[in-house]
């Protein structure tokens, strides 16, 4: 909700020219998944988070150790 208001109040342009939003938007999505337990597809939108940008990739250890506890 706060992310929808951010991108309402700087505007579509500003969004846009931002390079690191969707990539965020993949991880926060990932981040979601994993904790509803749901790890094939949390893999998957990491894996895509990590072809847009390689900073995702840090989670991967963590999704892992997650995923062995569960």
């Amino acid at each position: 909700i706060v992310f929808a208001l951010y991108l309402v109040a700087g505007s579509w342009a500003l969004t846009s020219a931002r390079f690191d939003i969707f990539p965020a938007l993949l991880t926060f999505g990932a981040l979601l998944l994993a904790e509803k337990k749901k790890w094939n597809w949390a893999y998957i939108v990491l894996g895509a988070a990590v072809l847009v940008k390689l900073y995702p990739i840090v989670l991967l250890p963590f999704f892992f150790v997650a995923q062995q506890k569960t």
